[in-house]
């Protein structure tokens, strides 16, 4: 499912229904054409202006910080949204930054020659907490699913992968 289709299903419409395409139309002021709308919904495009995501963002009710989101982590909150976790909180973060990973990873001292293809390390619970920019406890739950890895580090302590970490970044 992609990120856009994701959006429409929580985000319900003024009218507390589904969006439709003209009802984006007049939210936007005309900004997302309902062409481009099913274009979205469609997954036929995910090239989305500075403008139009300010505008379905505001019209959504969501901080424009979201769209540069993972799809993983829209995933996961579609997945508390539809076992019935209250996902509210998480949709008003307006605390997300795309480059806060590489700016901690600077400030740990961390090589970012690794970008994209190398290695970064492996990471404490709570490093990888801050580069994912989620709770430890989220942390904990990715890695109970398989959607993160555990290495061993050379004291013996758990570690999170920093490959499995550079895959979610």
């Amino acid at each position: 499912m992609s990120q856009f289709r994701i959006m429409l299903e929580i985000c319900p419409a003024p009218d507390g229904g589904k969006w439709t395409a003209l009802e984006m139309e007049q939210a936007t002021n005309g900004k997302v054409h309902p062409a481009f709308f099913f274009a979205l919904q469609d997954g036929l495009t995910s090239s989305v202006s500075g403008e139009q995501m300010d505008s379905i963002a505001k019209a959504m009710d969501l901080p424009p910080e979201l769209w540069h989101r993972q799809l993983w982590w829209w995933e996961k909150v579609y997945e508390d949204w539809k076992n019935g976790v209250g996902v509210e909180g998480k949709l008003q973060d307006r605390g997300y930054d795309p480059m806060k990973p590489y700016r901690l990873l600077d400030d740990w001292g961390r090589d970012l020659s690794w970008i994209p293809t190398g290695s970064i390390g492996d990471f404490t619970l709570d490093e990888a907490a801050q580069l994912l920019q989620i709770s430890e406890e989220e942390v904990l739950e990715m890695i109970e699913s398989g959607q993160l890895e555990v290495e061993q580090g050379g004291n013996g302590e758990s570690l999170v992968s920093g490959y499995s970490v550079r895959e979610k970044l």
